[in-house]
């Protein structure tokens, strides 16, 4: 008689295992199914990268994610910086068209100027930097 509970209660457990692998594997075929969202990319675009004082530049930021565009983003902004100066500028930029933002601008001083772009959309935040200069 014990033998046979023994047997039982072996052969429950056995059971119970084989249950809970089946279940675990399912899961992992469930979670390996859900791809984590594309990257955010945003390539900024200078119409040139030298000018001259007082010369208006376009500025863009192209962003996609998944090769698509990306026209809902939460927001975008140029910050731009001049080599050696402490102060930075920050400008919202809203969407212009096919998700690229643009910005004309020009600068009063001649220098080596940094653009980064900052950009979060989608819960994603990306922020590339591109150099360019300003000539008297």
């Amino acid at each position: 008689m014990r033998k046979k509970r023994t047997a039982l209660a072996v052969t429950a457990l056995i059971a119970l295992f084989a249950a809970g692998c089946s279940q675990t594997e399912e899961n992992n075929q469930e979670h390996a199914s859900h791809k984590a969202p594309e990257v955010l990319e945003v390539e900024i675009g200078l119409e040139t990268s030298t000018a001259k004082v007082n010369e208006n530049i376009i500025f863009e930021a192209k962003v996609t994610q998944g090769g698509e565009p990306v026209e809902d983003a939460k927001e975008v902004e140029f910050e731009f910086g001049r080599e050696g100066g402490e102060d930075t500028e920050i400008i919202q930029v809203e969407d212009q068209e096919n998700g690229i933002y643009r910005l004309e601008k020009s600068f009063s001083e001649a220098g080596i100027y940094t653009i980064t772009t900052h950009v979060t959309a989608r819960d994603m935040h990306s922020m590339p930097s591109k150099e360019f200069e300003i000539t008297p």
